[in-house]
């Protein structure tokens, strides 16, 4: 059997591509796929997994909150951020089936996919009013009357950069409104790279340079995906 680990001090969308890019290498090997840290997963309650809860002894390492396996038990333990195109991209239509969700009925407006948090700490990772409003500018030429609704994992940081729009932090929503949206303005967090790449938009608009975007250089070239397109 093939595992990858949930590790507790990851967000959602690190735990999606730590689980789609260990479930994909599983298929390619004709091997049995499981999760280690299942009680860990931030999609529980209305996100369903294809794949097997494995009980393993195992602890949690401090300070950096990882999960260690104290006894694989003759299993692969796979431990990796698998955020690049190869480790996902293959496998595109079956991953529509291995992450479940309840579809939603999204209006033909935008979705701004907006991170704050932690990130507004930090001066080289936090985007830029300037990012935001040449990709609203690009939509607004490109779909006239075009209307948008941000979501967020901090409505009062998005506020002070969206203040005409509607601004949403639900997790489950959140997710779902990025996988079920027609036009896509994405951040540079790994929570929406899974669901957009899963969504019926005819846009989506990402920061050049992703990580690096302040910095004028791609710091996570693995974070190059062929559907964004980037913008300064």
């Amino acid at each position: 059997m093939i595992c990858g680990l949930l590790h507790p001090g990851s967000g959602l969308g690190n735990m999606l591509h730590r689980f789609v890019g260990t479930k994909s290498l599983a298929v390619e090997c004709g091997e049995a796929h499981g999760m280690i840290g299942m009680e860990h997963f931030k999609g529980a309650g209305w996100m369903t997994l294809q794949t097997m809860a494995v009980d393993v002894p195992n602890h949690i390492e401090s300070p950096a909150g990882k999960l260690v396996v104290d006894d694989a038990k003759g299993m692969t333990i796979l431990d990796g951020e698998y955020q690049a195109e190869k480790d996902f991209l293959p496998h595109l239509e079956e991953i529509r089936d291995w992450i479940q969700v309840q579809p939603m009925a999204i209006p033909d407006i935008c979705i701004i996919s907006h991170r704050g948090g932690e990130y507004t700490l930090y001066p080289d990772l936090y985007l830029p009013q300037s990012y935001w409003n040449r990709a609203i500018e690009i939509m607004k030429l490109k779909y006239r009357g075009i209307h948008f609704q941000v979501q967020t994992d901090d409505v009062e940081a998005a506020k002070k950069q969206f203040p005409d729009f509607e601004c949403i932090h639900d997790i489950a929503y959140n997710w779902r409104a990025i996988r079920y949206a027609k036009h896509l303005i994405v951040s540079n967090s790994s929570f929406a790279i899974i669901p957009a790449h899963l969504s019926p938009a005819k846009e989506i608009i990402a920061p050049l340079g992703w990580a690096g975007h302040n910095k004028s250089i791609w710091q996570m070239p693995d974070n190059k995906y062929s559907r964004f397109t980037y913008i300064v």
